[in-house]
């Protein structure tokens, strides 16, 4: 999936994706959803590092590392 600054976190949120001072970009392409893995710890990472949109850029990297070749 794309991310792009200004789209919901999610369908229906009322959270958009947006620059941070801790991330300063808000886009990312091919990020995998989490709901496609067959456990919830996608879930659990984003969660681990809080409930704002921070968080949402957290999943998002976790997620894309994912597809990096090792």
């Amino acid at each position: 999936m794309a991310v792009a600054p200004g789209q919901p976190v999610y369908p229906g949120a009322v959270l958009n994706w947006a620059a941070t001072p801790t991330y300063a970009f808000a886009s990312y392409a091919g990020v995998p959803d989490r709901s496609d893995f067959p456990c919830d710890w996608p879930y659990a990472a984003r969660r681990f590092d809080g409930d704002d949109i921070d968080s949402y850029h957290f999943q998002a990297h976790v997620l894309s590392n994912l597809l990096a070749p090792t």
